[in-house]
């Protein structure tokens, strides 16, 4: 062997030549990706690669081994591992991979020894101490008390780690140590701290059986509690923790020695190139104007013959037959909400469907852009003409409305281009408009499906061809960057929508903006047909400059995708001369990255489009800020010299916002179901813990739209029954706590408490419906003798066991539709059976309804009246009509105001007594948790005494974590388990003062307290001078409010502000128009309302994060 390359191998083995480090950063890069993704052979091959540039570092070893043990190739995880290790000297990570590959070989004894290194090189290891605990307990006779110890000196690292916790009760059980099985059992306990009812219930069970000696009860209930146990995200982290759920965790980081030589590197641009890929299959292609990617394996292009779509496959790409019609320009996206890709060109809109595209037609124009202007869930499409623009609203049902002057756009207009984002980041998109005679015109989206023209700075004239956006200095705001005769330019957001004085680029060219290089700023490709393109690197900072990439084609058009999948954008052209060309991204994946794909969910949703279009993408990845705005299917996040991101939020476009608190590198973050708004909560102490009893005020929506186009009317008042096992005395004084938890403003008037005190055995009800007006007075029901109906569904199916009691058991599993609250017909039979002889006959029916929103509503009201128009039908209730069949008897019934809510129905009047069954019959989303009724239930008793409100504060407390204990059951929030980052975008606007305020709850006068997400009430009322109960009585209570709240839906009536203030007596369905106010409201503002909110926290908490 030469001495020259005997030379070059012992330089590397010490330190890659600087030249190298990018090619080496690439390969760790995009193999560590590859692992996680499960492509075993470019994982391997981008090892390799490692190895041969730097044969001295362990990583390349150990991660080649990684990749040999998942590929089940043993033999070869030995020689890299013994590799490894030599290079490592014995590192914790290499030896917990050692120990891997001996346990996968079924050496259970030399792969304890392994761990045990593993744990003693690096003592917080838990993965090593429980994977020895587990082979000790599991392989190993005799064995359980070195497990035993391992698992104690394990806890000592991580006291509340609840998997380890409950291994440990459980060994301590199969050994027979009753008295530190219970011990770890009360660990438990401690560490649950009572945040979930039914498990503390189980346990406290499994406690008993387990003092009493019945070790078969016992072991039963441990079962039940490691079943709850199992669901909730605490256990599962906890065993995330300890137990990662691959083979084999790879090395991330280099040794300090090359890492510090990367680190002084890392403010260096990384060394970029395009490279000319071949374009098998795109050869013969001819008379392109435009080119956009369907995802990352397919790529669309217009022009003179139509509509061409192609496919990747193995040897290059698979070119379907044109779709037929001349076209300039090209836009895709799922403009159905079916979750595949339409394309939409001027004249034709190509929907997808099984066998491929199918044609209706559309406008003509120059071009067009999809947009959800009206925030209901689907994309409209804006159509930009010389000859005149138009707005076409999406019906969702295949029709279309032209809604060009409904929308308030000015007359005429004409323009190029529509170019949308959220310039005023006050959550709906607005529009900026390339003018065909000159200029750029911004569309301010007022909501309600209207625009106005805003003066934000911009050209008023000046030949523009072309326009972007995008978040050019991190700042979160959207920037734009256009080009025409007289160059290029950008101009920089000032942050509310208006615009700093453009600065000049040093090219020219149409902007497509993209991270070409990873690094977290977004650069501009300036495509020019009539000289080379361009490719300036952006700096963070609002700066530009040109990149040193080699000469680019001339192109008409470009478009960036990972054509290949390593990690950095290539770029498809459209040339000067109309043909594809495929340039190869090389260098960029020397930098992070990572791939965010959204996925709305297709029914029990409907609140966005399915791709999540219009979405905002933050990203924090130590000190890197990222903001990007989704407008592709695959939205691509470059990281710099960080491989992974610490935080990944989602706010999609309507408004919810979704974390992932250590997002994959190809990230597909899928929607949950979850309420955005609903009520303030109410929570009860029992004199030992805090419990979640209801929400409050939701029959007092303020701006609701109930159709679509009509506002909603509120019955501010509300009586609530709050049981005495929820609330009792905690040294004389009862606590009440009123949350706003979700993207809402609520305004509280009254708040007072009476003690109902009566016969044990009398269930007190007062009827919690939400009916139109004319608004029920108070009632108060006693119930002696309940009575259980036969309840049969709509298919047949005998119900009556999940309606007969009150025990969280709810009668579901209803077909859901596309839309959230919305669900296909449903109705229940009830046999009232008792009931013949009886005059007077009450149901009572306990449930819970899991609300609709306005937005929906909105998009409900646009398709035309026809069979499969879907309109919400609230419940009515309807009696046979002696022919066999049935006819309306209630055709307002009215349905649960909330969670979980009981509503008393008398159907005295209407109940036929000779065939006395009534029907139910509803597409909404109510559940029913217990179904009652009463036939001459004589009158009980009822002593009322009222308890004095002593104190009422207002705080900031945060949010409670939500848990759902079943697919049919409603959320509920743990009073005690609360975090206090920013979780909505609060309306803006001046709130209640914090402190006491006690004074404005005391009468319904409309001096009341205003307040937001995360604020809390504390009401505490003086029980001391209560009377004595008689023997055989007991006490409930019934909390009296007033009051109303506001959903921050984007299509709520003045929904993004605290302002107007409600008042009593106003005219609800004229709610944000001006009306005379009370003279209690100007003082209201002048002394309580002085503490001013807003959505910034909410906005800037990613990227102020860690400052």
């Amino acid at each position: 062997m030469p001495a020259g390359f005997l030379l070059v191998l012992f330089l590397r083995a010490i330190a890659p030549p600087e030249t190298d480090l990018p090619r080496l950063e690439s390969a760790k890069n995009v193999g560590l990706a590859a692992l996680e993704e499960g492509n075993l052979d470019e994982a391997r091959r981008r090892f390799e690669t490692v190895r041969e540039l730097a044969a001295s570092e362990p990583l390349g070893w150990a991660d080649g081994a990684v990749v040999a043990l998942r590929a089940k190739d043993l033999a070869r995880a030995k020689a890299l591992l013994s590799e490894a290790l030599s290079r490592s000297g014995n590192d914790a990570r290499v030896l917990a991979l050692e120990g891997v590959r001996r346990e996968l070989a079924g050496d259970a004894a030399t792969a304890i020894e392994a761990y045990e290194k593993a744990v003693a090189a690096d003592p917080s290891d838990l993965p090593s101490r429980w994977a020895a605990a587990r082979l000790l307990t599991e392989k190993v006779p005799g064995g359980a008390p070195r497990a035993l110890s391992a698992l104690e000196k394990a806890l000592e690292r991580a006291p509340a780690n609840v998997f380890l916790l409950a291994r440990l009760a459980e060994g301590f059980r199969a050994a027979g140590d009753s008295a530190k099985a219970l011990e770890s059992h009360d660990r438990i306990v401690r560490v649950l701290d009572g945040k979930d009812p039914r498990l503390e219930k189980s346990l406290a069970e499994a406690r008993q059986a387990s003092i009493a000696g019945d070790s078969r009860t016992a072991a039963l209930k441990y079962r039940i509690v490691e079943n709850l146990l199992k669901v909730t995200p605490r256990y599962q982290q906890a065993r995330r923790d300890v137990e990662p759920g691959v083979v084999g965790i790879p090395l991330e980081d280099w040794s300090p020695t090359l890492a510090a030589k990367i680190r002084a590197r890392a403010g260096q641009p990384v060394p970029l190139s395009f490279a000319a890929i071949p374009g098998g299959g795109l050869e013969n292609l001819r008379g392109l104007t435009t080119v956009r990617a369907i995802g990352g394996d397919r790529l669309a292009f217009a022009g003179r013959a139509g509509i061409v779509v192609a496919a990747r496959s193995g040897r290059g790409y698979d070119v379907r037959p044109a779709l037929p019609g001349a076209a300039a320009s090209l836009e895709v996206a799922d403009v159905t909400n079916s979750g595949k890709v339409d394309l939409v060109t001027p004249g034709a809109l190509w929907v997808a469907d099984a066998t491929g595209w199918r044609k209706t037609e559309a406008p003509g124009a120059d071009s067009v852009t999809a947009i959800d202007f009206d925030n209901d869930g689907d994309l409209d499409l804006y159509f930009s003409s010389s000859s005149g623009d138009r707005l076409m609203r999406n019906n969702l049902d295949g029709t279309w409305t032209d809604v060009t002057l409904a929308a308030g756009l000015p007359q005429p207009l004409a323009s190029r281009r529509a170019i949308v984002g959220d310039f005023d980041r006050d959550g709906d998109p607005d529009i900026v408009l390339v003018l065909a005679g000159g200029g750029l015109l911004l569309l301010d989206n007022l909501r309600g499906g209207r625009f106005a023209v805003k003066r934000a700075g911009l050209p008023a004239k000046g030949e523009i061809s072309s326009a972007a956006e995008g978040d050019f200095d991190s700042d979160g705001r959207l920037d734009l960057v256009w080009s025409g005769r007289d160059g290029a330019f950008v101009a920089r957001n000032r942050g509310d929508g208006t615009f700093e004085p453009a600065k000049a680029l040093p090219a020219a060219g149409a902007p497509v903006v993209a991270d070409f290089d990873n690094d977290g700023f977004l650069d501009l490709f300036l495509a020019s047909p009539k000289e080379s393109s361009t490719l300036l690197r952006g700096d963070g900072s609002g700066g530009f400059a040109r990149a040193n990439v080699g000469t680019l084609p001339a192109a008409l058009d470009a478009e960036p995708a990972d054509l290949d999948g390593d990690g950095d954008l290539d770029v498809v052209l459209v040339t000067a001369a109309g043909e594809p060309a495929l340039l190869e991204n090389r260098g960029g994946n020397a930098n992070g990255w990572i791939d965010v794909a959204l996925e709305g969910l297709p029914t029990g949703s409907g609140k966005v489009n399915r791709a999540g279009f219009g979405s905002e993408i933050e990203v924090k990845a130590q000190q890197l800020y990222v903001y990007r705005v989704v407008s592709r299917p695959v939205t691509h996040v470059g990281l710099g010299s960080r491989r992974k991101a610490e935080v990944l939020r989602v706010v999609w476009s309507n408004g919810i916002p979704q974390n992932d608190l250590s997002p994959r590198t190809r990230a597909t973050v899928k929607e949950v179901q979850q309420l955005k708004g609903s009520c303030p909560f109410l929570y009860a102490f029992d004199g030992r813990k805090w419990r979640f009893v209801t929400d409050v005020l939701g029959a007092s929506p303020l701006g609701l739209l109930y159709d679509g186009v009509h506002q909603a009317p509120a019955d501010t008042r509300e009586w609530l029954i709050v049981r005495g096992a929820e609330l009792a005395p905690a040294k004389g004084r009862l606590l009440l706590d009123l949350t706003e938890e979700l993207w809402e403003a609520a305004y509280l008037d009254r708040a007072e408490l009476v003690a109902l005190d009566h016969h044990r055995g009398v269930a007190l009800v007062s009827s919690e419906a939400m009916v139109p007006p004319p608004f029920r007075p108070e009632g108060l029901f006693t119930v002696s003798r309940p009575l259980v109906p036969r309840a049969v569904d709509g298919a047949g199916r005998d119900r009556t066991r999940e309606i007969a009691r009150e025990d969280g058991v709810y009668l579901g599993g209803f077909q859901p539709t596309r839309y959230q609250g919305i669900v296909a017909p449903h109705d229940l039979v009830l046999d009232l059976a008792k009931a013949r002889g009886a005059r007077r006959v009450i149901l009572y029916l306990t449930g819970w309804i899991f609300y609709s929103d306005t937005s929906i509503q909105v998009s409900l009201s646009q398709p035309a009246p026809g069979p499969n128009a879907v309109r919400p039908a609230s419940p009515v209730l309807e009696v046979p009509d002696g022919r066999g069949g049935w006819r309306v008897a209630l055709p307002v019934m009215g349905f649960p105001a909330g969670k979980t809510k009981t509503m008393a129905v008398d159907v005295s009047a209407v109940l036929l007594r000779s065939d006395p069954r009534v029907r139910i019959r509803t597409n909404l989303a109510i559940y029913w948790d217990r179904i009652a009724y009463t036939a001459d239930d004589p009158a009980a008793e009822v002593r009322k005494t009222p308890v004095p409100l002593s104190s009422a504060r207002l705080s900031f407390r945060g949010f409670s974590r939500r848990v759902r204990e079943s697919a049919d059951g409603p959320h509920v929030f743990l009073h005690d388990d609360v975090e206090s980052s920013p979780r909505w975008a609060d309306p803006a606007g001046l709130y209640t003062r914090y402190g006491d305020v006690r004074e404005l709850l005391t009468a319904a006068d409309d001096r009341y307290v205003v307040f937001k997400g995360g604020d809390s009430i504390r009401l505490e009322y003086d029980a001391s001078r209560l009377p004595a109960l008689p023997a055989g009585w007991e006490r409930d209570w019934l909390l009296v409010l007033d009051g109303w709240e506001k959903d921050c839906d984007k299509n709520t009536v003045a929904g993004q502000t605290v302002e107007p203030l409600p008042f009593h007596g106003q005219d609800d369905s004229r709610y944000g128009e001006r009306q005379q106010e009370p003279a209690a409201l100007p003082e209201l503002r002048a002394r309580w309302l002085t503490r001013r909110e807003g959505p910034e926290k909410f906005r800037d908490w990613v990227r102020t994060a860690g400052r």
